[in-house]
């Protein structure tokens, strides 16, 4: 007996568990039962009293089974014994005890994680019954993919204070963003944006930027009933690096999809210089405040933002820079009113012995110079801007004239029609 119990001992020690655990006398167990029983008690520091309840709530446990399955028991039945061991496992551990093992199995649930860092966050006994209390309301209502994440934060919400819920996620979710913070150094690299940058500093603020991000995620969901419209990105960008603000004006990933957005995407074709890039990303920052404030009044329309746009441009690029992202931004739509010119003009039997290349290419330039300088004009607001728009709206194609006249010939027609049937 002496020399098996010698045996188990260094079987359980050798498998990870502390020497105070072999006092029990498991010598009786077979070694699947000592071996679940570690699956418990590694995580814990159990007495013998519970690690033998353990051991015998798994033993008895196997021999009912044992016995459906000679009464040739249906299977779903049978199944239903291990579905309820988180329910006959808390009957001998503590909630604590429950919620480390749990986490220690890999339990992805924010109640119980919560519950196994009650030392970290503080949590009185009372509100370590609560989350487990919750914790088994969402077991007992759990689809097969598990308790809804959610529902869990919503919970926590409630019960955490702010500070509490702050800790947990930063010691749930340090490894995870420690991950993504060295890839977003590693993009700083790539796209030249390092230079002078303490990397260990960019993760700290990255990292304190994530942490915040993800409290603030929790927290709106709860308010998402009081009709607020937006993004966490929208409410925390002034707390995000500036480094990533200038990252995602660069990827064109910033929270609102603007006008410096589409700016930045053309820098090389403008050649911006590196301080008219540093006023974008803090113009950026100052566009999101203004929507900010204008949203927190409910309002059926966004925030009106172009004339912002356009009047800060056109304060940070030389003229030259400017005309030239206009003619980007606004080429596009310019061709295709060119072409929609085209299709009247044939509708209209006005393209005989046109060339339709060199038609497309001068009403092109006509649409284009006209829509740049009604931007010009609405930006300065000036006498002399306002002059051009009328100019360039007057300078219109010959082609482009003979068909409003032929227009205005068929209404006349049209209206003289009318009056002589009455």
């Amino acid at each position: 007996m002496l020399k098996k119990t010698i045996t188990i001992l260094l079987t359980l020690c050798v498998m990870g568990i502390p020497a105070i655990y072999a006092q029990a006398t498991l010598e009786n167990y077979p070694g699947y039962i000592q071996y679940r029983v570690y699956a418990v008690a590694k995580a814990n520091q159990l007495n013998d009293e519970k690690i033998l309840k353990i051991a015998n709530y798994f033993e008895n446990r196997d021999k009912q089974v044992q016995d459906m399955i000679k009464r040739q028991t249906p299977v779903a039945e049978i199944t239903s014994l291990y579905n309820i061991e988180d329910q006959d496992l808390q009957k001998i551990l503590s909630p604590k005890e429950f919620a480390n093992y749990m986490v220690a199995t890999s339990s992805n649930s924010m109640l119980l994680k919560a519950i196994a860092l009650h030392s970290e966050l503080s949590l009185s006994d009372s509100k370590v019954d609560t989350l487990l209390r919750w914790y088994n309301t969402a077991l007992s209502v759990a689809s097969s993919a598990g308790i809804a994440k959610d529902w869990e934060e919503r919970q926590l919400f409630t019960i955490l204070s702010n500070d509490q819920l702050y800790t947990l996620i930063k010691q749930t979710e340090k490894k995870q963003y420690d991950k993504q913070a060295s890839l977003q150094w590693h993009k700083l690299v790539k796209l030249e944006l390092s230079k002078g940058v303490d990397s260990n500093k960019f993760k700290r603020d990255y990292l304190d930027y994530q942490f915040k991000r993800s409290h603030a995620k929790i927290k709106l969901k709860v308010e998402k009933s009081t009709g607020r419209k937006e993004t966490v990105d929208m409410l925390l960008y002034s707390k995000n690096p500036f480094l990533m603000r200038k990252m995602e004006l660069y990827e064109g990933t910033a929270p609102e999809n603007t006008l410096f957005t589409d700016l930045m995407m053309a820098r090389s074709t403008l050649k911006l210089n590196g301080a008219q890039v540093d006023s974008l990303v803090n113009c950026t920052y100052q566009l999101m405040s203004l929507i900010l404030d204008y949203n927190k009044t409910p309002r059926s329309a966004s925030y009106p933002s172009r004339r912002f746009e356009y009047k800060t441009m056109s304060r940070i690029l030389t003229e030259e820079q400017f005309d030239n992202f206009l003619q980007i931004r606004y080429s596009p739509r310019a061709e295709g009113d060119a072409l929609a010119t085209w299709a009247e003009l044939e509708k209209s039997n006005l393209i005989t012995g046109l060339d339709k290349k060199k038609v497309l290419k001068e009403l092109t330039a006509y649409e284009l110079n006209k829509v740049i300088s009604k931007v010009k004009s609405n930006t300065s607001r000036t006498r002399e801007a306002a002059y051009e728009a009328k100019r360039a709206e007057a300078s219109k194609p010959e082609i482009l004239i003979a068909l409003e006249g032929k227009k205005n010939t068929a209404m006349t027609n049209s209206d003289q029609k009318r009056s002589m049937a009455w």
